[in-house]
This record gives C-alpha cells, sequence and structure tokens, in this order.
C-alpha cells in the first residue's frame, strides 16, 4: 500500500466509526428487549483495529523503517 491509499483506507475507517457511533447513540423507536438486526458495537471495533492497524502503516511509511515484531527471525 501507498501512501494516498493508507490515508483513503484511515479515512473510511474513521468515517465507518462515526456513522456507527452516531447510529448507536440515537434513541430509538423500539420495543424494548428488541435485538438490532446491525451489530454496531461490532462494526466500532472493527473499525478501530483497521484504524490502528492503519495507523501504524502509516507511521511505518513516514519513518522508513519496517516493524518486526516481537519475533525477529
Amino acid at each position: 500500500m501507498d501512501l494516498s491509499s493508507t490515508l483513503i483506507g484511515l479515512a473510511a475507517s474513521a468515517a465507518i466509526f462515526a456513522w456507527a457511533n452516531w447510529r448507536q447513540r440515537r434513541e430509538r423507536d423500539k420495543i424494548p428487549g428488541e435485538v438490532s438486526l446491525l451489530p454496531l458495537t461490532l462494526i466500532q471495533m472493527a473499525a478501530i483495529v483497521a484504524i490502528v492497524v492503519l495507523a501504524g502503516h502509516l507511521i511505518s511509511l513516514a519513518t522508513g523503517v519496517t516493524f518486526h515484531g516481537r519475533m525477529n527471525y
């Protein structure tokens, strides 16, 4: 991935997180106990994971140093 696709993915993940957060917080006109068909909390968690991974990749692109992790083989 190059810089532009990383930034686009980061912005898209942030937008998906913001949308899911907005939908989660709005007042519902539902019957008490009714389950939502769209798991917004799971969508928020997946978006946060994508944001963290893409931010790490963005740092790697900016510094030019690749991250090898704990197990350096």
